[in-house]
């Protein structure tokens, strides 16, 4: 019973977040996170003066939370425009490797001189793909050359810090430069897993070539069965499990899954907006939500916490948005700071590689509680930024325009 309360709950939430973050003016995303920390916080107080729990979120939701995250990286997959990307060349992936690359560059030299190591920077590294996609889908900017840059900025730094943690944590206490205690076995998994997805992707295009006719029946608009949503969810779950037996981050897989099918399928609309409507409607909702129900209040108490919390705020800004200015000379300094602010956002992530810190003890409690406090505060403060300094350009962005079904293979 108290599950399904749980669920009505977050349910409701999700329902009326769009129309209180539109009178807020502020993307859906971060009204829904304030929403659960509303409800949360409601929560925290009744068991904390009366002892009573209000709202019991057991397993299930978490669950559903964690499908959330992983549907919500994969949809970040999906909205990769590679047409966009041949057309323009790998100009855009360059600017984004020199961004990503100058970010740790300068979060490595910051950390080091406040006596912090190498998992410290990466903390600070990270981008929330989580809240870049929605809210420049929610401005219709996702489909856009700056969007697409600004998504290629964001996914690069995702992706590079996904690979760095993943080989950090296989190795934490291993010193770097001697490479014969290196876990060099363990490292292999890395390769062996871009191996299967390529393996994957020829053998998707083979079945392209070969049974058209077969591949077109995942596209049509009256397939009651809808075997194209299910053939992406097998697929994402595929890599999903694949990635976890290798000890890599099940969101990469889950990434990876979404842009291979954006990788074949390079008109397939129309399946991308039922998917959209899946994962949009429901499952990342209760991902964002339940981020905001389960912040620890307690961090709170933590004086020490909150002194950090607003140095951390500017170092986290400037550790974005002075890279980001490589941008300039393309979009001009306004948007180039606005690709900052929204890449400044960070999330699960940071949460992510923050908890493997506090787990080696390399990040103590105080430290661990000042990291989750800026977590929620860049989400909710980068989208703003962004909406801000985008303003002019939302309001003259063109209506996106309605999906179609592809055309059936000849």
């Amino acid at each position: 019973m108290s599950e399904f309360l749980a669920l009505v709950v977050v349910s409701l939430l999700a329902f009326i977040s769009p129309m209180i973050a539109r009178r807020m003016r502020v993307p859906v995303v971060v009204g829904e996170i304030l929403l659960g920390m509303l409800v949360g916080f409601t929560v925290f107080l009744a068991h904390h003066f009366q002892g009573r729990d209000l709202l019991p979120t057991g397993p299930e939701l978490a669950f559903l939370a964690e499908i959330g995250f992983i549907i919500l990286l994969f949809l970040a997959g999906l909205e990769i425009d590679f047409n966009n990307i041949e057309d323009r060349g790998l100009g855009p992936i360059g600017t984004g490797l020199a961004v990503f690359a100058v970010t740790l560059g300068i979060a490595y030299f910051t950390v080091r001189a406040f006596g912090f190591g190498f998992l410290s920077a990466l903390v600070l590294s990270t981008t929330s793909v989580g809240i870049v996609v929605p809210t420049l889908r929610e401005l219709a900017l996702s489909r856009t050359g700056f969007g697409q840059d600004l998504l290629m900025t964001a996914l690069v730094a995702d992706f590079g810090t996904m690979l760095l943690l993943t080989v950090y944590s296989l190795s934490p206490d291993v010193d770097l430069t001697d490479l014969g205690s290196l876990p060099w076995l363990e490292y292999a998994f890395i390769p062996a897993f871009f191996g299967v997805y390529y393996v994957v992707y020829r053998f998707g295009g083979m079945l392209m070539w070969h049974q058209p006719h077969a591949l077109s029946r995942l596209f049509k608009s009256e397939d009651p069965m809808e075997r194209g949503v299910r053939a992406s969810l097998a697929l994402m779950f595929g890599f999903v499990v694949l990635s976890e037996a290798l000890r890599i981050e099940a969101i990469l897989g889950a990434f990876l899954a979404g842009t291979l099918i954006s990788l074949l399928f390079r008109q397939a609309s129309l399946l991308q907006e039922k998917l959209y409507g899946l994962g949009y409607g429901f499952f990342v909702p209760i991902f964002f939500i339940h981020l905001g129900l389960d912040f620890r209040f307690a961090a709170f108490a933590e004086r020490e916490a909150l002194l950090l919390v607003p140095g951390l705020v500017v170092v986290g800004f400037g550790l974005k948005i002075l890279p980001s200015l490589l941008w300039a000379p393309r979009y001009g300094l306004r948007r180039a700071v606005a690709m900052g602010g929204l890449n400044s956002s960070r999330l699960t992530l940071m949460i992510a590689a923050a908890t493997i810190g506090r787990d080696l003890g390399i990040l103590d409690d105080t430290l661990y509680s000042a990291v989750i406090v800026l977590a929620i505060a860049t989400s909710t403060l980068g989208p703003v930024l962004f909406r801000v300094l985008m303003k002019d350009d939302v309001l003259s962005a063109p209506p996106t325009p309605e999906p179609k079904e592809v055309p059936r293979a000849e």
